[in-house]
């Protein structure tokens, strides 16, 4: 049974939040907790078929922007961008993220590319007054903005920057940034789908493990409930010299595919983070034959997300990504943030991961998926087995 008090400990102190850019003292001062909820206003809401509510919403209560109201997850997602940005006052990252909400924009992609710009050019300078008029170019597709607009791989061809060289961004994948640094969190299911999941900066393989050091009898009590049979889960929680107490990228393979049944039935997979007595895929399988008629088991519903994710990696087969998957180069450079030197580390945080590492583990990845390890392709095996052969031209 997990201790709810150490998982709201563990929701407050995890790395998730830290960027490395002030001490972490001085964060929690700055930034914490206890200043967002002078910003609260009466309630949080929930998306479509999520008892979680955890849309925060905020209020700027004076100054020049009083009585707006936005919303958005987490604390940690404005105390994020105020990090990254340099910003003063937690009234001026609300603003950025009410801009971002109204329009449609990706708050952490926009003040990711609103950093780069600031740090490696001369376009904008390190001032909310600036990110503002900077923004109105984007949305508007005016001067710089025209660039902005297209995302990272045009920005490093169109401006001459290198992207691995941005070591204060969160790293960049499959021309996307992720939503978390891998070198200031820890590589656990969640942040190892970033180098393979089609949507890298996607946070949606979710669950107990995305919280820092939990014991092990937790993580295997987790997997237990995905659906996994007792091979799989022996191979999951063999010890892995190249990594740690249990390989993490065996594991992915797991989340991804829970994610995709948590995401075609319209299930909030972030309730997983709160441990295994609120929703996992065998609490699932009761509710979807009592609701189809159709007799489910967890291994049967897992195996339908396993099918959905490997349809999906073959739509981006079709769209050009015909490569083995690769680590972010930023990654792989070591962070220098005023907690000291900050790298690429196993779940517990015990081993450093080399690029020799990484690269065994992908091979992993593969091997428990049953695709090529050469390019990532689903081999015509799996294809076949997973009734998926009508593609095997694509």
């Amino acid at each position: 049974m997990i201790n709810k008090k150490e998982i709201e400990i563990k929701l407050i102190e995890a790395p998730l939040i830290y960027e490395g850019t002030l001490p972490l003292r001085k964060w929690k001062k700055n930034f914490g907790p206890k200043i967002w909820l002078k910003h609260k206003f009466k309630h949080n809401l929930a998306c479509c078929s999520c008892m979680l509510a955890c849309r925060t919403d905020y209020q700027i209560f004076e100054g020049e922007y009083k009585g707006l109201k936005t919303f958005t997850g987490h604390h940690f997602l404005p105390a994020r961008a105020a990090l990254r940005l340099g910003l003063e006052k937690p009234e001026q990252a609300i603003k950025l993220l009410d801009v971002c909400n109204r329009v449609g924009l990706g708050y952490f992609t926009t003040t990711g590319i609103l950093n780069l710009l600031s740090r490696y050019t001369d376009y904008l300078k390190r001032d909310f007054s600036e990110y503002l008029k900077i923004m109105e170019h984007i949305l508007n597709k005016t001067g710089i903005g025209d660039v902005l607009a297209e995302g990272w791989n045009v920005i490093s061809e169109k401006l001459g920057i290198n992207l691995t060289e941005f070591s204060e961004g969160t790293g960049i994948f499959k021309g996307v940034d992720c939503i978390q640094d891998g070198r200031t969190t820890s590589i656990d299911p969640q942040r190892f789908s970033y180098i393979t999941n089609p949507r890298p900066h996607h946070g949606g393989t979710q669950s107990i493990y995305t919280l820092p050091k939990m014991s092990l009898q937790i993580l295997k009590d987790d997997a237990s409930h995905l659906g996994i049979n007792s091979e799989e889960f022996e191979r999951i929680f063999t010890e892995t010299p190249y990594y740690g107490k249990f390989n993490v990228a065996r594991f992915t393979k797991h989340a991804e595919d829970a994610m995709a049944v948590h995401n075609s039935l319209g299930t909030c997979i972030v309730s997983t983070l709160f441990g295994t007595d609120i929703i996992n895929i065998e609490k699932l399988v009761p509710l979807y034959t009592a609701l189809t008629g159709i007799q489910m088991t967890p291994e049967k519903l897992k195996r339908i997300g396993e099918r959905s994710f490997t349809l999906y990696k073959l739509l981006n087969i079709r769209e050009g990504f015909k490569t083995r998957d690769i680590c972010s180069e930023n990654w792989l450079t070591p962070k220098e943030t005023p907690e000291g030197k900050k790298v690429l580390m196993d779940y517990y945080r015990e081993r450093e991961l080399s690029r020799s590492d990484i690269e065994k583990l992908i091979d992993d990845y593969y091997n428990e998926r049953k695709w090529n390890p050469e390019n990532g392709i689903p081999s015509k095996a799996k294809l076949k087995e997973l009734k998926l052969e009508d593609f095997l031209l694509m």
